[in-house]
């Protein structure tokens, strides 16, 4: 698998097709063939479709699109457009479009995309992804198609401008926009397969539309216009992105009010003024602005209903009388299993409302919540990267709430690590990287304190000490919280307490387990703690895992290890023999200087690796499905 043109080669990234909650909301996922295209002669190129476009923007039922703001909120205006809340979704443009489109032909499972501009458009030439989709609801078996028919499809729409970018084509059937099945790395300009992206076993070709599900977040005032008595699908938005009337509500009667004020000269009376400042709700109503995408969560119980009509959830309502935000009691008997740690705390990415709420720190002693999001985060006061509210970046955030003279002033008798050190930062003790999305470690919103468990226990979330103490056993860890804060004892097996856990549980734990401690192996706090001599040949073993997102992670922490910046590997080519990339990792490490031995870290008095115990954990290797949709 290749994009053949001037960019590195293919690595990692995310979008898939698939059924949420047992039907109540469908990607409307379709998986297709692994034929190869050039194999045989192309058929014909299949008419344009000519009802390709895009959702009709049109500022309704309340909603007036944020160019209404502009004028009387030009700062706040200013900010949300630095923003990427506000690039979520836009139209293909030169503006929008990250990536060059000249000249680039991308492979993958057996099918071929060539990538083109005329003038100021974007085009592709790919298999005709209604043709295929008919065909695979016809039950046709697509593995057995190597020719179908070819069509030339423009980019109409982009999504994401931060960390990657996906293009959506118009197809025929009731005008879907339908997903050209690549996203673009913004940051390590590469073009990667929507189906390496997320943790879950290779699931062939797939394909997703917008309409009825991207839209919830990735516009305001959606509307999916998806009914049984009408042939096309009749989708409409307020605006793309995600724009002011997202966070503070329809604004067509706030503008009303003010335009007679200017008018009369007399002031708007504030219960008067419909607008939203999530600034002035409770915490749990302001955090629901936020969880209204920021959740895992059943989006509507009566679908019908969304699918004509779009969301009911406005800006100050209570999202939970709306929605059933899933907690980890959810998971017993269902499909959510995936979703959660053994412990409950959420383990996708992207969905922090999940791990707020469980938090010790979101309700008070009444039962009441008393911080939200914006406790800590800020859309119009921050750095967009990250909108951490000013001064909320280190261990204020937490001070705030807590005796700032205990864990400022004398950070290190409660800490017990040197002040100013990765280990005295709250939010790595408190709110480890034990999330997944985006092919990387997203900080755990469950604030809590480390706890340790057996990695014989299946589906245990890694404690935030050995996910920085990359070289050290969980024995090491449990004597430490019970000397230090009295922790319990802990049932250990005799890995547990001889062998590193970050080794255990990348040899031998779950997918989500592989892939979490494979992002902190290139994770610099975790090189400044550990080391970065020892762990390329664990990492490398890792190029054999089933998960083309394990593989991904794995190959970007290898290259920030000493010695291994310039090694090529390429996670999803399927062609490649991977156990030879493996002994080329190994080959290479033992080429260097040899290290002192440590039984812990499965280096043996030789300084080589202890390969019969390897092998051993790597026979064990929990190899249950995963799956965890970002």
């Amino acid at each position: 698998m290749q994009a053949e043109h001037s960019v590195r080669r293919i690595g990692p990234v995310a979008m898939l097709a698939v059924v949420v909650l047992g039907g109540a909301v469908a990607w409307f996922a379709f998986r297709s063939d692994d034929g190869d295209m050039r194999s045989r002669p192309a058929a014909p190129i299949a008419k344009t479709d000519d009802t390709a476009r895009i959702p009709e923007v049109r500022a309704d039922r309340g909603f007036v699109g944020s160019d209404a703001c502009r004028d009387c909120h030009a700062a706040n205006h200013a900010s949300w457009r630095d923003s990427y809340h506000s690039t979520m979704t836009q139209t293909a443009s030169d503006e929008s479009v990250v990536p060059s489109f000249d000249g680039v032909r991308l492979t993958s499972r057996g099918r071929t995309w060539e990538l083109s501009r005329r003038g100021n458009e974007f085009w592709v030439r790919m298999a005709d992804p209604d043709w295929e989709m008919a065909m695979q609801s016809r039950g046709v078996n697509l593995l057995t198609v190597t020719n179908p028919p070819i069509a030339d499809r423009q980019i109409f729409m982009t999504t994401g401008s931060h960390n990657f970018q996906t293009y959506w084509v118009a197809g025929r059937p009731r005008r879907l926009l339908i997903q050209l099945p690549w996203f673009y790395s913004i940051a390590d300009g590469q073009w990667i397969p929507s189906e390496d992206s997320f943790l879950q076993p290779d699931p062939g070709r797939q394909f997703s539309h917008w309409n009825a599900f991207c839209i919830r977040c990735h516009a305001v005032g959606g509307v999916p216009g998806i009914s049984n008595d009408s042939p096309f699908i009749e989708t409409k938005v307020a605006e793309f992105g995600i724009s002011c009337e997202a966070c503070h509500g329809p604004a067509e009667q706030h503008v009303s009010l003010h335009n007679a004020s200017q008018q009369s000269g007399q002031p708007v009376k504030r219960d008067a003024d419909p607008i939203i400042n999530p600034a002035r709700l409770t915490p749990r109503r302001a955090s629901h602005v936020c969880a209204q995408c920021h959740s895992k969560e059943i989006p509507e119980k009566d679908m019908t209903s969304f699918h004509q009509a779009g969301l009911r959830y406005r800006a100050g309502d209570d999202l939970e009388g709306l929605r059933h935000i899933l907690r980890a009691e959810d998971r017993v008997g269902s499909n959510l299993k995936d979703q959660f740690w053994n412990d409950g705390a959420c383990r996708v990415g992207g969905d922090e409302f999940n791990g707020l709420v469980d938090s010790p720190c979101f309700l008070d002693e009444s039962g009441e919540p008393q911080i939200s999001c914006l406790s800590c985060h800020s859309m119009h006061h921050s750095d967009p990267a990250k909108q951490l509210a000013e001064g909320m970046d280190g261990n204020h955030a937490c001070t705030q709430c807590h005796d700032e003279t205990q864990y400022t002033d004398q950070i290190e008798s409660h800490s017990h690590h040197r002040p100013g050190s990765s280990g005295s930062l709250c939010y790595n003790c408190h709110m480890p990287h034990s999330a997944f999305a985006l092919l990387r470690g997203i900080r755990s919103h469950r604030i809590d304190s480390p706890i340790v468990y057996s990695t014989n226990q299946r589906g245990s979330r890694p404690n935030a000490c050995n996910l920085c103490h990359l070289d050290r056993t969980l024995d090491w860890t449990t004597q430490h919280l019970t000397g230090w804060f009295g922790s319990p004892d802990v049932d250990l097996s005799d890995d547990d307490r001889s062998i590193a856990a970050s080794l255990l549980w990348i040899l031998k734990g779950d997918a989500a387990q592989r892939a979490v401690v494979a992002w902190h192996m290139g994770w610099e706090p975790a090189h400044e703690a550990s080391g970065d001599t020892w762990q390329a040949p664990f990492v490398g073993q890792l190029f054999q895992d089933p998960y083309a997102a394990v593989r991904l992670v794995a190959s970007t922490a290898l290259k920030s290890l000493p010695g291994f910046a310039d090694f090529e590997f390429d996670a999803v080519d399927a062609t490649l023999d991977r156990s030879r990339a493996v002994s080329d990792v190994v080959s290479r490490w033992e080429s260097a200087a040899p290290l002192e031995p440590a039984a812990e870290r499965l280096i043996g008095q030789d300084g080589a690796i202890q390969r019969r115990t390897l092998k051993r954990l790597l026979r064990n290797r929990d190899d249950t499905h995963v799956f965890i949709n970002e």
